[in-house]
C-alpha cells in the first residue's frame, strides 16, 4: 500500500519501494535493488518473465549452481538499475526492474549455451539456435532504447536501457 509520506508526481504511481529507490539514498537504496527484482508492472509481465526464466534460467542455474545463480541475479538487477538511473528524468516514475535481471539471464545464456536450440511454435515447431533469438531480442531493445531517448515517457515506461544493462552484466559476470 502507498505510504502517506509519499509525494506523488504528475501521472505517476508511487509505492513505498519506488519512493525509497528514487528519493532515499544509502542503505534503503541497496535494499530496493533487491526488491526491484520482484517488481512487475502487471500479471502479463509476470507470466512472460516466468516463461522466459523457465526457458533460459534453468540452464544458467544448472551451470552456476543455486547460490551463485541467486548472487548472479542480484548483480544483474543492480547493473540494470544503474544503467537506467541516469535516464530517468522524473524521480517519481515507477522503476520496474525485474526484466533487467531476466535480461542478465539471457546474456548469461548466450555466453554459456549459444548453440542450444530453442523450440519456437509458429504454425509448426521450429528449432532455432539461442544466439539468433537472443541477438534479435538485443537488437530490438537497442533500437527501441535509442528511439525513446528523446521522449519524456521513456517508451511508455519500458526501461529498454535496463534490459541492455542487465544483458551486458549477464555476459560479463558469467
Amino acid at each position: 500500500m502507498a505510504d502517506s509520506r509519499i509525494i506523488k508526481g504528475e501521472n505517476s504511481v508511487a509505492t513505498p519501494a519506488i519512493y525509497r529507490s528514487s528519493i532515499i539514498r544509502g542503505r534503503a537504496y541497496l535494499f530496493t535493488l533487491f526488491t526491484a527484482l520482484f517488481l512487475h508492472s502487471d500479471i502479463l509481465h509476470l507470466i512472460f518473465n516466468m516463461w522466459m526464466l523457465l526457458i533460459f534460467g534453468r540452464n544458467v542455474e544448472c551451470s552456476l549452481g543455486h547460490v551463485r545463480f541467486v548472487v548472479f541475479m542480484l548483480r544483474a538487477v543492480s547493473v540494470g538499475s544503474c544503467s537506467i538511473s541516469p535516464l530517468i528524468r522524473n524521480p517519481s516514475w515507477p522503476c520496474v526492474e525485474a526484466s533487467g535481471a531476466l535480461a542478465g539471464v539471457m546474456g548469461a545464456y548466450i555466453a554459456v549455451h549459444p548453440l542450444n536450440k530453442i523450440k519456437v511454435w509458429v504454425v509448426f515447431v521450429l528449432e532455432i539456435p539461442a544466439y539468433l533469438i537472443i541477438c534479435h531480442w538485443f537488437v530490438l531493445q537497442y533500437i527501441l532504447g535509442f528511439l525513446t531517448l528523446k521522449t519524456d515517457a521513456l517508451g511508455g515506461g519500458i526501461p529498454f536501457w535496463n534490459y541492455l544493462g542487465g544483458f551486458a552484466a549477464g555476459i560479463v559476470i558469467v
